[in-house]
């Protein structure tokens, strides 16, 4: 996430718990309060990526460069309810953590389709994360070793599978070499 996206996930982020803080009958400024002093945003490189795939579901997760110090809004949150006097605000806080915990998590999870879970699991058995192979030849290897398994592809389903996962930053290449950006977790 780039400073631009940081600043408008920022806003949603913002936008949400505005929302829910008015549904909740409290002041709609606790859910900017909550984002301004206790989510920080950490550099691109910090972020950890990884694959999960199985038979039934595969599914890529960004762990957002947002976090939330929990530590920090537990105790702000029961210095709220010394100074506040009403039970039912600590709930409420406490409610609007869990809100924002979940809506970075919905942010970072992405489904991934059959052929590109085949083609994440083939990179992570042939070509690794650091050495690469050159695209050409992996879109050759790739192709042969599917037939094998699943049946009959072409070689444009097998670029644009390509494409899509280069699209989401799964996938890098460079000097022609690709290479997995995500650890892979399961097996296809």
């Amino acid at each position: 996430m780039n400073r631009e996206e940081a600043i408008k996930y920022n806003q949603k982020l913002k936008m949400q718990l505005q929302n829910c803080s008015i549904e909740l009958k409290e002041n709609e400024q606790l859910g900017n309060y909550i984002v301004d002093n206790f989510i920080k945003f950490v550099p691109e490189d910090n972020v950890k990526q990884f694959a999960f795939l199985t038979q039934d579901f595969s599914v890529s997760y960004k762990i957002l460069n947002a976090k939330l110090d929990m530590k920090k809004a537990l105790v702000a949150g029961m210095e709220l309810l010394a100074s506040l006097n009403r039970p039912e605000s600590i709930f409420n806080y406490i409610q609007l953590l869990i809100i924002s915990v979940l809506f970075i998590g919905k942010a970072s999870r992405q489904p991934i389709d059959k052929l590109e879970a085949y083609m994440i699991y083939w990179l992570h058995e042939h070509v690794g994360y650091q050495k690469g192979m050159l695209e050409d030849k992996v879109v050759h290897d790739f192709i042969l070793w599917y037939q094998d398994e699943k049946g009959k592809i072409s070689e444009e389903e097998v670029t644009d599978a390509i494409n899509w996962l280069y699209d989401r930053e799964i996938i890098d290449i460079e000097n022609g070499k690709m290479l997995l950006k995500e650890k892979v977790l399961g097996r296809m």
